[in-house]
């Protein structure tokens, strides 16, 4: 993603999408309220053809500003377009009725502008690390045990589980198929839908985990029937001691991939999770959650990292569900919040409520934070 403009003083921010990841990272910085103008096509009808039944007109290419009240993928992140919907605040007035609804698409190339009230240190992080993000391929961890496989696909900003399977396999070879045969039956299903999420993806390296020995029968299988897979990407192996999600899951917890964590930023934000929740269980005071806490101790300088749901920033309604978020009172109060950490050199993470970290966060209301020493809250 680059910036071609930014101008502090009116908070307006114009920025060119040039890699599939600036599309997720763009769906960080977006907020219902931002204002964003655009280029866009508007469906216009014909002087006279009011009365005609089935005429719908013509589209014309127009630019057009809209207040932000939902913004989402269409389908998913490799469709490489992004819907963004709201009321029409700005436009020519002889085609577009302001007010009314509009849904700009953007996808890779475009050119769009965004103003908001107020840009975070964190949206300025989510910018630079754009950039970096592109050009950094995904990690996909593959963990198999006998029956069953699950694999997680581990980019900068998030984690996606991309392939579940499960097949029975009997302890005993039966009368027409031996276990060894299955076993192998279900390596080549594994294999194709390895190579499949390699291409898709663009992997350039896998970890595989199991149980025993079962990952390094595996890799010899491609080795010997899926050598140009082998010579597209690099394979590191580790041992769990299940397979499947619960393998993918104690692979993560274990530590094993925190030299990953500089790369991808989503690793991070679990090593984060994991620290909050080993001092809440020692019974240390050098942790808080929760807004009203938090807000107390935000101006003292105490807070060395603060973790927050994204939806904490929203006040206004998101007209996918018409679930009314956080009221305007609360955005003031998580506002000023982030100020005074960030004046006072704390770091910010915002976390997607729809993922997997978001939804352990909204546990703690939604806001957790790691101090620099411990409080006597009495």
């Amino acid at each position: 993603m680059k910036v071609l403009d930014f101008n502090e003083k009116e908070g307006i921010m114009k920025l060119k999408l040039e890699y599939p990841t600036d599309l997720y990272v763009l769906s960080k910085i977006l907020s219902p309220g931002d204002l964003v103008r655009g280029r866009t096509t508007r469906r216009v009808k014909r002087p006279g053809s009011e009365e005609k039944s089935g005429d719908k007109g013509h589209r014309i290419p127009v630019t057009l500003t809209i207040k932000v009240e939902h913004a989402a993928f269409q389908d998913s992140i490799i469709v490489r377009r992004m819907r963004i919907t709201g009321k029409i605040v700005a436009g020519p007035e002889d085609i577009v009725k302001i007010g009314s609804y509009h849904t700009i698409n953007v996808s890779l190339g475009d050119i769009i502008s965004i103003k908001k009230h107020f840009w975070t240190d964190y949206h300025h992080q989510l910018l630079e690390e754009a950039e970096r993000a592109a050009k950094i391929p995904p990690l996909l961890v593959l963990s198999i045990d006998i029956g069953e496989v699950s694999a997680l696909l581990i980019s900068n900003f998030q984690t996606q589980w991309v392939y579940d399977d499960k097949e029975r396999i009997p302890r005993k070879s039966s009368s027409t198929k031996s276990r060894p045969e299955l076993i192998l039956r279900f390596f080549s299903k594994i294999a194709k839908n390895l190579e499949r999420l390699v291409n898709e993806y663009h992997v350039k390296h896998t970890i595989i985990t199991s149980p025993g020995s079962l990952k390094e029968q595996f890799v010899d299988y491609l080795e010997k029937n899926y050598k140009q897979l082998t010579e597209k990407i690099s394979i590191s192996l580790e041992n769990t001691s299940i397979g499947g999600r619960s393998g993918v899951n104690e692979i993560l917890s274990s530590g094993k991939l925190d030299h990953y964590m500089n790369q991808y930023r989503v690793l991070a934000e679990n090593k984060l999770l994991e620290e909050f929740v080993k001092r809440m269980s020692q019974g240390k005071n050098n942790i808080a959650y929760g807004i009203q806490q938090i807000a107390e101790i935000a101006p003292t300088g105490a807070i060395e990292t603060l973790l927050i749901l994204d939806s904490l920033l929203y006040s206004s309604v998101d007209i996918s569900n018409e679930e009314k978020s956080v009221s305007s009172d609360t955005q003031q109060i998580v506002t000023e919040i982030l100020r005074a950490v960030e004046q006072r050199r704390g770091k910010v993470w915002v976390i997607p409520k729809n993922s997997d970290n978001g939804k352990q966060l909204e546990k703690f209301g939604g806001i957790i934070a790691l101090l620099r020493y411990e409080i006597d809250w009495q």
